[in-house]
């Protein structure tokens, strides 16, 4: 039996490093080209050349995003949480990238191959990207962040490498990774694993690692005030295309409603998680831009069909028996709970 299952359809799926990315940097006008003099005549004094206009910056651009939670933690390995992510993936990079179709697109890695009868994965580096300190990235960062990771199964990002058998350093630029199985999908499970500058933050322990947040990303962290916002502005330094915002803040509103309102009254630019019921009064408003996508999140029912008597039970468990399963699935009204509850925000899963 093939279980449908809900795959959300996030109302307001805001992907902030898609978002912060794609906007271009504002250019610099060009200089006024100075008026050409007029020649002089012997009876005359040589006009002045004028200077050139001065050149404009650009003005400062702030954007205030609202988010459901507050990071408990800024050290980039610790948790496999959006929570986190989605904040953290603006300080830091990885070595790979997805863009918005989950096409692998390189990141602090600018290409890789697979060598050594499909068992090795050879990448090869950016250069000149600095650290936010100034320190230089190189083979040796990425080593550390890898063989950090690897060595404590507290950090949740452990589950992504742990296919990995031995990491490498060909040279500054170049790093073997070996799995222990050809694994084909594996430059994908580096898309979360951001680097850590070993220079700075080798002994460091995790939480004065999160405290100073220091990587390669577009942005710099200022601060982050628990349960308030986290600050972050600029990195005019970054390696990639520079976003537009000069400065950013991450403010924390977990009551769906709330973020709403603050939306409403202009008090926030941006808002993620938009509460369902709140999708079509919102698509209705000239002043605001919804934008859906699909999610990966999938709700679906977890049935116990492997213990014959699961904890708390007085009889033998009637989920091993396949009928048993099947009447509980087919019990279900996919179709009324993505009408009603989801606000039609939602699709029917194909597979598990």
């Amino acid at each position: 039996m093939r279980k449908k299952t809900l795959l959300l359809l996030l109302a307001f799926a805001l992907m902030l490093s898609v978002v912060l990315t794609g906007c271009t940097a504002t250019d610099k006008p060009e200089p006024t080209p100075p008026a050409p003099a007029e020649t002089a005549t012997p009876a005359e004094t040589p006009a002045e050349e004028p200077e050139p206009a001065p050149t404009e910056e650009p003005a400062e651009r702030s954007l205030t995003i609202a988010v459901v939670n507050d990071p408990t933690t800024m050290d980039p390995h610790v948790r496999d949480s959006s929570t986190e992510l989605q904040i953290i993936n603006h300080f830091y990079d990885a070595l790979v990238n997805y863009d918005t179709d989950l096409s692998l697109q390189p990141g602090l890695a600018e290409s890789w191959e697979i060598i050594n009868d499909g068992y090795t994965w050879q990448f090869h580096l950016r250069k000149d990207v600095k650290f936010h300190n100034g320190n230089d990235f190189n083979a040796d960062d990425v080593v550390y962040t890898l063989d950090r990771i690897m060595s404590d199964d507290t950090l949740q990002m452990n589950v992504f490498l742990f296919r990995i058998d031995k990491v490498e350093k060909v040279d500054d630029y170049t790093v073997n990774i070996t799995t222990k199985v050809r694994y084909p999908v594996f430059a994908g499970s580096l898309k979360s694993i951001m680097i850590l500058d070993k220079e700075s933050t080798e002994g460091l322990s995790s939480e004065e690692i999160s405290d100073n947040p220091n990587g390669t990303g577009r942005y710099r962290f200022v601060e982050h005030v628990r349960e308030s916002h986290v600050d972050a502005e600029r990195n005019e330094d970054y390696w990639g295309e520079k976003p537009q915002a000069t400065s950013v803040r991450f403010r924390v509103i977990s009551n769906p409603a709330t973020r709403t309102a603050a939306l409403l009254s202009g008090d926030v630019d941006l808002i993620s998680a938009v509460p369902v019921l709140d999708v079509e009064s919102l698509s209705k408003d000239p002043n605001i831009k919804l934008i859906s996508i699909s999610g990966l999140s999938c709700n679906y029912i977890g049935m116990n069909q492997y213990d014959d008597d699961p904890e708390g039970t007085t009889t033998p468990n009637p989920l091993k028996d396949v009928r048993v399963r099947q009447a509980l699935y087919h019990a279900i009204d996919i179709d009324e709970i993505i009408k009603t509850i989801m606000s039609n925000q939602a699709t029917a899963a194909v597979s598990y």
